[in-house]
């Protein structure tokens, strides 16, 4: 609903670029209806690297992830910002991994954030529901009414728990985290993961981007599981973890991106992205951290 919402600020003739490697729902958007409304959209293998060069005048909005999903790659928000505004460009932010507790993107220069509150901000996957967050005013006027016209508006209820959601985000955010942490630790340490992919893992410069821009790394992250080891098998061996394409609540959930998030990927795509066959992404809950370390333990024994 957010990013829907969002997306109908662009009329034919315009063009929004994308961070290759995010959600495949917002990347089916794009593909599917861009397209039926003349609007042009362009997938970037490393914003980080966008210049001036590459922003044409037809370019009305950089639209990224960051960390990105699932390979959490970092882009540099304030770099991104600059650059964008020096050549009337919005900068829009998926903002759900990192949530406005671990990662502030108005501070940073961004435009316009969005979330899906679904995940982290109601905390319980009791609800569907999504927030655009603005701070030009003559913006959120123009996105209240695509809003209403949309009808892209909260059930009184759905609110209700999402208010009560938000009230506990930093207590469970700070143990999911706590967990995260122990969790990749040992991942990364065991002879049947071949990687790890978490915010600022993939270099030193995005490692200091994510210290820089944020104040955690979440508690989401991606493990690829050596050639050997059978993803299929090593989901069914999990006793406490359960298979979802969610993430987000107070309970952990893994994912096989190739075919859940991001089966609209064609496997081309994929490959030139890294989402392999053996990829899985975790998203990390309340639960006891050496609990969910035994239960990752015993699956990746069952993998192989």
């Amino acid at each position: 609903m957010a990013t829907t919402t969002v997306f109908n600020l662009f009329k034919t003739g315009d063009k929004v670029l994308l961070n290759c490697d995010l959600y495949g729902g917002t990347y089916r958007y794009a593909d599917k209806l861009f397209t039926r409304q003349g609007i042009d959209f362009e997938l970037v293998d490393d914003v980080n690297q966008l210049t001036a060069a590459d922003l044409s005048d037809n370019v009305k909005a950089i639209f990224i992830e960051t960390p990105s999903n699932p390979l959490l790659r970092v882009i540099d928000i304030q770099r991104l910002s600059d650059l964008a505004h020096e050549n009337d460009c919005l900068v829009v932010i998926d903002n759900t991994f990192m949530t406005p507790y671990l990662q502030r993107p108005f501070e940073l220069g961004a435009d316009i954030v969005v979330y899906s509150a679904t995940k982290y901000l109601s905390g319980h996957s009791d609800i569907i529901a999504g927030l655009v967050t603005v701070e030009n005013d003559e913006l959120a006027a123009e996105i209240k009414v695509l809003q209403s016209t949309l009808g892209n508006i909260l059930s009184p209820n759905d609110s209700y728990h999402l208010i009560q959601g938000i009230k506990t985000l930093t207590v469970r955010m700070d143990k999911q985290e706590e967990n995260t942490k122990q969790i990749i630790q040992f991942l990364e340490n065991h002879p049947r993961v071949a990687n790890v992919y978490y915010p600022g893992s993939s270099s030193a410069v995005e490692a200091e981007i994510q210290n820089r821009q944020a104040s955690g790394i979440g508690a989401v992250f991606s493990i690829e599981l050596v050639p050997e080891a059978s993803p299929e098998k090593f989901v069914d061996g999990l006793e406490i973890i359960n298979l979802a394409v969610s993430l987000g609540g107070v309970e952990s959930l893994v994912c096989h991106p190739a075919s859940m998030t991001h089966d609209y990927y064609s496997p081309e795509l994929r490959e030139k992205i890294g989402i392999s066959e053996a990829l899985l992404r975790c998203a990390i809950g309340i639960e006891n951290a050496n609990d969910l370390i035994n239960d990752l333990e015993q699956a990746l024994e069952k993998s192989i």
